[in-house]
Parts: C-alpha cells; sequence; structure tokens
C-alpha cells in the first residue's frame, strides 16, 4: 500500500465489480458501504493501517456501486418475440455476416411500448439487400425483436453475457426499413462511417488484391470487421495477431512518426512542449477514429501522462501510471474488467516493462544489433508467456511461431504502418498509382503466403488446451520464480521453481482425474438436426454431428472437459461399449432406459425416457408418464403444445444429460 497505493485501489474496485458480477447484491448496500467508509476514513485519517482497510472498503463499495449503475437498466429476459414497428438510432457498426449488416443500435420508441424498451441497447440485423447503414443515422423498420438466446450447450461461447457486457441484452431481425433519416451535415461520426466505407470500396475499385484491402483497413483504419475466420487462424497460427490489431504498439508507431513530423515546431518559443503537446492531439483524434478500443485509449491515456510529467518535469512511476489509467478506463466502464482486450493488453504491458527493468543486467553493452536483438526477443518472451494464461483461457492454443514470427514481422511492422498511411493519405487526396497498387499486392501476397505456411505445418500449433484457474495463477508465479533463479542463481531460488512446476501438474492432474471419472449421456441442441453422445472418462461418442457441429459444439466441451479421444458416428449407426448401447429404437445408459420414437400405445414399464427425434403432429402427451426429450429437428410449434414439467426441449432448456 506504502509503495503501490494505485495498484491496491484497483484491486479491490476490481473485487467491488466481481461482487456486482457474480452476487446479487441489493444496490443499498453499496451506497451504505461507500458512505461508512468515506466517515470511517475522515475519522481516522491519520490512523496509517485503518485508513488503509477503509480505502480499501470504499474501493471495493466504489467498484460494486458502478458496475450496478451502468448495468442497471438493461433488459433482456422478456420471453418470446415481438414484431413491432420501431425507431432505432444506429450506434455501432459490428462484423456483417453472409446475409445481415450487423450493428448496436438504441430504441428510441416503439408504438404501444407496454414493456417500455425505450433507450434499450439492441443488437440490429438488416438484410444486405437493404444497403449498409452508417453510425447516427436514424431507421423506422419492422422486424423480430427477441432476447439474445442463452448458449444451448455445454462450454460453448456465452455470446448473451457478451453482449450484456456491452450493455446490449435485446436483438432485432429487421424485415423491412421503412425510412431512413441521416444526421445533420455536421455530425462528424456519421462522415466518419461514410468516409471508412467509401476509402474500403475505393480499395476494391483500384484493384488491391484482398490481401491488400484487409491489412491495409486493419492498420490504417482499425477495421478487422473484413476478417474471416480462416485468416483470423493463419495470424494465430503465427502468433502476430497483435501485429495487425491497433493497440499501444501502433499507438507507439504514430507518436514516433509525429514526433518526426513535428520537428520543426522546436524552432518555435516553447517548441519542445508545443511538440508534445501537438502530437498529444493527434494521438487522440487518432485513438477517436480507429474506434477508441480499451487497448487504445490505454496506450493514448498512458503516453498523456508521461508526455504532461515530462512537461512538467515530474519523474512518473510507471506502475503507478498503469494502475492509474486501468482504475479511470474501469470507473468509465466496468464492463472492461472483462474484455479480452483490456486483459491482454495491460498484461502484456505489464509483462514487457516489469521484464525489461528485472533483465537490465542481462542487457549487453555494445553493439546496436545484439541490443536490438536481445530486446526484440525479450519483450516478445515477456508479452507472449505473460499473457499466455488469458490466450488460453478465450482460445485454448498457443503457436511455439510467435518467437520466429515477431523477429521477422515486428522490426517492420513500423514500416508497414508508414506504407498504409502513404495509401491513406494518398488514396483521401486522389491520387494513387498504379505501381503503389501492384507494390501493395506484392507485400501483403507475400505476408499472406508466408502465413498460409505456417498453418499448412500444424506442429508449432498446439490447439484444444484447457488450463484452471490454479494453473493459470501458478503459470505466473513460475514466470516470476524463474526470473529470480536466473538472475541470483541460488539454490532457494531453484526449489521454488521447481515446486511450482510442481503444483502447475498437481491442478492439471486434478482436472484429468476427474475427467476420468465422468459417465454422461448428452442431448446437444443442433438447429434443425439431432446430436448425441455417450461420455467415459476421456472419451466421447458423438452421433449425428456435421462440421459445424464439430467445431463449435463438441470441439468447446471436448476442451474443457478433458476429452482427449472422438470418435464419430451417423445418426443411424448403432454402439455397445461398456454399459452403454444404441440402437434404432432404443438407448440403454447404465440403468437408463430411453426409447426413441416410440410406436403404438403402449410402452414398457421399464422405460425412464422417451426421445422424439420425429415427431408426429397428432402425437397425445396424455398417453405418456415418461419424460419427454426433444432436440433441436422437432418443431416449436409442436412441441410446445406440451406441459413444462412434461418435457425438455432443447431449444428451449439446452442440452439434456444424465450422469452416473
Amino acid at each position: 500500500m506504502k509503495y503501490q497505493p494505485f495498484a491496491f485501489w484497483l484491486l479491490f474496485f476490481c473485487i467491488g465489480i466481481g461482487v456486482g458480477n457474480f452476487f446479487d447484491v441489493p444496490p443499498s448496500w453499496a451506497i451504505s458501504g461507500g458512505i461508512l467508509s468515506l466517515l470511517l476514513l475522515v475519522l481516522f485519517r491519520r490512523a496509517n493501517r485503518y485508513f488503509a482497510y477503509f480505502s480499501f472498503l470504499f474501493c471495493v463499495s466504489l467498484g460494486l456501486f458502478r458496475y450496478q449503475q451502468v448495468n442497471a437498466d438493461i433488459k433482456s429476459d422478456f420471453k418470446g418475440f415481438l414484431k413491432p414497428t420501431a425507431e432505432v438510432k444506429i450506434e455501432e457498426s459490428l462484423k456483417p455476416s453472409a446475409k445481415y449488416y450487423k450493428y448496436k443500435a438504441e430504441i428510441l420508441q416503439i408504438p404501444s411500448d407496454s414493456l417500455e424498451l425505450t433507450h434499450q441497447k439492441i443488437l440490429l440485423y438488416t438484410p444486405k439487400d437493404q444497403g449498409e447503414k452508417y453510425e447516427n443515422q436514424i431507421l423506422w423498420l419492422y422486424g423480430n425483436l427477441s432476447s439474445i438466446a442463452m448458449p444451448k450447450n455445454l462450454h460453448v461461447f456465452d455470446y448473451k453475457k457478451y453482449m450484456l457486457r456491452q450493455g446490449v441484452g435485446l436483438q432485432m431481425f429487421c424485415d423491412t426499413i421503412l425510412q431512413t433519416k441521416n444526421p445533420s451535415k455536421f455530425d462528424f461520426k456519421y462522415k466518419l462511417n461514410v468516409f471508412k466505407s467509401q476509402f474500403k470500396q475505393k480499395l476494391k475499385d483500384l484493384g488491391f488484391s484482398p490481401a491488400s484491402r484487409i491489412f491495409i483497413q486493419s492498420l490504417a483504419l482499425g477495421d478487422r470487421n473484413d476478417f474471416d475466420a480462416d485468416f483470423r487462424r493463419k495470424l494465430s497460427a503465427a502468433g502476430i495477431s497483435h501485429l495487425f490489431a491497433i493497440s499501444g504498439l501502433h499507438v507507439g508507431i504514430v507518436y514516433g512518426f509525429l514526433f518526426v513530423i513535428f520537428y520543426p515546431v522546436l524552432f518555435l518559443p516553447h517548441g519542445r512542449n508545443l511538440r508534445i503537446i501537438l502530437s498529444l492531439l493527434v494521438i487522440w483524434a487518432y485513438a477517436y477514429f480507429v474506434g477508441a478500443t480499451p487497448s487504445v485509449v490505454r496506450a493514448a491515456f498512458m503516453l498523456t501522462i508521461f508526455a504532461l510529467s515530462f512537461i512538467f518535469q515530474r519523474r512518473g512511476n510507471f506502475y503507478h501510471v498503469l494502475a492509474f489509467t486501468a482504475l479511470v478506463l474501469l470507473f468509465i466502464n466496468p464492463n472492461y474488467l472483462y474484455d479480452v482486450g483490456f486483459q491482454l493488453s495491460y498484461a502484456a504491458v505489464f509483462f514487457i516493462v516489469w521484464a525489461t527493468r528485472f533483465f537490465k543486467s542481462f542487457r549487453p553493452e555494445r553493439g546496436k544489433f545484439k541490443i536490438a536483438l536481445f530486446d526484440l526477443v525479450l519483450v516478445t518472451l515477456a508479452a507472449q508467456l505473460g499473457v499466455l494464461p488469458i490466450s488460453i483461457a478465450y482460445f485454448h492454443q498457443f503457436s511455439w511461431l510467435f518467437l520466429i514470427g515477431n523477429l521477422l514481422f515486428f522490426p517492420i511492422s513500423a514500416a508497414l504502418v508508414g506504407f498504409c498511411f502513404l495509401i491513406f493519405f494518398m488514396l483521401s487526396l486522389g491520387v494513387m498509382p498504379d505501381f503503389l497498387v501492384q507494390i501493395s499486392n506484392f507485400i501483403f501476397g507475400g505476408f499472406d503466403e508466408v502465413l498460409n505456411l505456417s498453418v499448412e505445418n500444424n506442429t508449432f500449433l498446439i490447439q484444444n488446451i484447457h488450463w484452471n484457474f490454479g494453473q493459470m495463477l501458478a503459470w505466473w508465479a513460475m514466470i516470476f520464480a524463474f526470473a529470480y533463479a536466473l538472475k541470483n542463481r541460488s539454490l532457494a531460488n531453484c526449489n521454488k521453481f521447481l515446486a511450482l512446476i510442481l503444483v502447475f501438474l498437481a491442478f492439471g492432474y486434478f482436472d484429468i482425474f476427474r475427467a476420468r471419472s465422468k459417465s454422461q449421456f448428452i442431448v446437444f441442441h443442433q438447429d434443425q438436426k439431432n446430436l448425441m453422445a455417450y461420455r467415459e472418462g476421456q472419451n466421447l461418442w458423438v452421433f449425428g454431428a456435421d462440421d459445424l457441429a464439430k467445431d463449435f459444439i463438441i470441439q468447446p466441451f471436448a476442451t474443457e472437459e478433458e476429452i482427449r479421444n472422438i470418435q464419430y458416428f451417423s445418426w443411424e449407426e448403432n454402439l455397445t461399449m461398456n454399459d452403454f448401447r444404441k440402437s434404432d429404437r432404443l438407448i440403454q445408459f447404465g440403468q437408463k432406459i430411453i426409447l426413441i420414437n416410440p410406436m403404438g400405445e403402449k410402452i414398457p414399464q421399464n422405460v425412464d425416457f422417451l426421445y422424439f427425434t420425429q415427431l408426429d403432429s397428432d402425437l397425445n402427451a396424455k398417453k405418456f408418464s415418461q419424460k419427454l426429450i426433444f432436440d433441436g429437428a422437432s418443431k416449436f410449434w409442436q412441441v410446445h403444445k406440451f406441459k413444462a414439467e412434461q418435457k425438455h426441449f432443447t431449444a428451449d432448456d439446452g442440452f439434456f444429460i444424465l450422469k452416473k
């Protein structure tokens, strides 16, 4: 507390956010806790020990209050669908799908709004044949309004939770746009988005290759909406995704360019300070231009604080600045704490700075090439190993090529950014020579070929990794223990490092031990299709999975559940394995018997469940006493005639699971 007050305040502010996220705490508790802690701070302001305790209590209360305040009015739980005519305002363009443009929008009004949905944020889908829309446009439209669906299967990406943390709880699929109203001609945000859209179209019209357009849009506009799954996979395989996402690295590069551009300002009175102020103004304009993501705002904020400390001749403590900027951003939007970009950005910067200071004594004293190589390798290792637990938690993969990729691409990243800005300014001025288009296609086409090589050789890409929270903490502890053991070379430090390795392995084996003891029968939800699986320990037998189900339903389940062997079967195939038996009409799982698509009036007494994969519209539920299972192949209008307590419908209730 004495040496890093901002870090402690940040920690307890995050604890308050976590309490608000995981527990349903009455808002009055946060307000009462904040007022009480403030009073106690005043009373014990001269007692250092108690002052620290009550300041921590205040930070927890403040974090809880801000989280509740930001997320207070989000509606996401109404049942069914509405088909309203609504007036909405576009707030942000998101990555489009094959059939729809996608936006974050605000409901301005709905006639006869009995649910009080005015000013609610929605996820808006508009058909592509009705044209692209831009931020701050107002639309009168007709469509289907509903809650964003909860995840229907185990361990799949929770899109509803993700959007709730963006302040969005509802979605609307537009049928018809009745009227489009453009904002005033002085609306800068609208003009900026129209300009970006026109710029992207000019790139296409002038013959820039798809690879060139992707790189230029990413590095010059901060637009990654055209990154398809294949291209993202190539970047991940090469371990260089961070080089093509606008972040602190690019802000630093732009700041360096600005220092060169504004060099003549040095000859004016107070030129040194004026150059810094002009550079900072342009940096904040650039941050707004590329979308003001958490990593960009963090970098611009930190640059501002360090630059101002230089102007006022105050020495800035880096860790104070890092914690202070995080605290300010989280106060503005507590949901940033759960943003992967925010987490990766701060973790990477912390480990880079810590490593460069800790291993300063290892740095070569002579030779520019040796010094540059040492700095590059150290920064790459520090960033990649520091963010590895977070990366594995979200993406479940790791590429051994990260060091080679960064050694190849990092030194030329500034040149690439400068080249993209050159194209940006020339194209904006309406001047674009053909030879520059060809050079761009050659450079970025070569990059794409190199990335293809990284994908073709899967030896360096480890996928489907699962670490529990204990392993994440143990990994970070191992980094610090290894660093101290390497620097001090004492037996005690080596023993600590080896002990932490054992702790890391123990956490991993605990998950494996639990996985080997599980035996499950699962009916997954797959739209308009049947999908089920039998799991015994670390083995999984799957029936009815298509390619999409394998990638987005089965594989996430297998990764989180430590499944090591998966066998796929068609729906019609039969299987007898251990105490599981599947035939055309019957599934036996231990002592449980499941009858598939029962025929006739009489059901054997020993049958526990009835599983309907093809529902007869004349089916009479009253003649069945067993629990009825319906999967994604069943129709809503057929299933909803049965009582809720009698059925399990995966489209409503999610996956169905039996355990031993």
